[in-house]
């Protein structure tokens, strides 16, 4: 029930992968920290094509500061409200395997 070696943390391993790709795409233009649009498109298109096909407006709500940049926090909101493909059906104007909310 509880990780007691690094090896046996599929959790921990899965979370620091998170941040790393995180950074691997947010270094490559402005600061640090913060992923713009252009960037983050990649991330999904290379790292999430058939886990994370989000929408453009769903993208811009999650840039909670309206600076077109998305820092991790703002990315996790991403995560947290998108479900994987295969748990829901699509809505209204959806086609197959997107999953905007």
């Amino acid at each position: 029930c509880c990780c007691k070696t690094s090896r046996n943390c599929t959790l921990e391993k899965a979370l620091e992968a998170i941040v790393n790709i995180f950074h691997q795409y947010s270094i490559r233009e402005g600061q640090l920290d913060l992923l713009n649009f252009n960037d983050f498109q990649t991330l999904l298109n290379e790292q999430a094509p058939n886990f994370l096909k989000v929408c453009v407006n769903h993208r811009t709500e999650t840039d909670l500061n309206k600076d077109k940049e998305l820092t991790f926090e703002e990315f996790t909101i991403v995560l947290t409200a998108t479900k994987p493909p295969h748990t829901m059906e699509p809505g209204p104007g959806e086609g197959p395997g997107e999953v905007c909310m």
